[in-house]
């Protein structure tokens, strides 16, 4: 991800952001030390940027399982939807050959922001869940758990207008293992 999943903005970035809190949180509902939660998040990244870090980000055993959460920067670059559903359909592409179709793979759909960005997300978000469709993977409707509260319910889980504060990773990092825990009750 970029700097949302990075953590940008948070006091504690590395106590703080969702990857961490979704590692003890999924530690304790499965009662296993042993899981580990990895971002590979670089403030500033776009799609395009992450396509060139694969070979980095996936080096050594492939991972049980891969999130993706991008999206602000690549609106920023005004990337249209439809070259970012390109850049992400690339980009699971190059996970999947360099994991050897070992490793599954959840989407995360593109997060609102506050002010404009509220909506101004909506087709990245419904892009991420089409090509999740058109993959047949899960996706993680993380924008419409966010939308669900409106803007004024997303303001107090903000630091800014972008990024997520320490209650925002929480509620992320809970809607994140809430999805997971269906899907290991369910025997996905």
């Amino acid at each position: 991800g970029d700097s949302i999943t990075a953590g940008t903005s948070l006091p504690d970035k590395d106590a703080q952001r969702y990857a961490t809190v979704l590692q003890a949180e999924l530690r304790k509902r499965l009662g296993y030390d042993e899981v580990t939660v990895v971002s590979r998040a670089v403030g500033g990244a776009r799609l395009t940027d992450a396509r060139s870090w694969v070979r980095r980000d996936f080096q050594g055993p492939a991972p049980d399982l891969v999130t993706t959460l991008y999206g602000y920067n690549d609106k920023s670059g005004l990337f249209s939807a439809m070259q970012f559903a390109e850049s992400l359909e690339d980009y699971l592409s190059r996970v999947c050959a360099i994991t050897a179709g070992k490793t599954a793979i959840v989407p995360i759909a593109t997060i609102p922001g506050a002010g404009p960005r509220f909506v101004m997300m909506d087709d990245y978000a419904k892009a991420v869940e089409d090509v999740a469709d058109s993959w047949q993977l899960d996706c993680i409707d993380l924008a419409g758990a966010l939308k669900e509260k409106g803007r004024d319910g997303l303001l107090p889980l903000m630091a800014d207008m972008a990024h997520p504060n320490a209650e925002g990773h929480l509620f992320m990092a809970q809607t994140i293992a809430d999805f997971l825990m269906e899907r290991v009750h369910e025997g996905q």
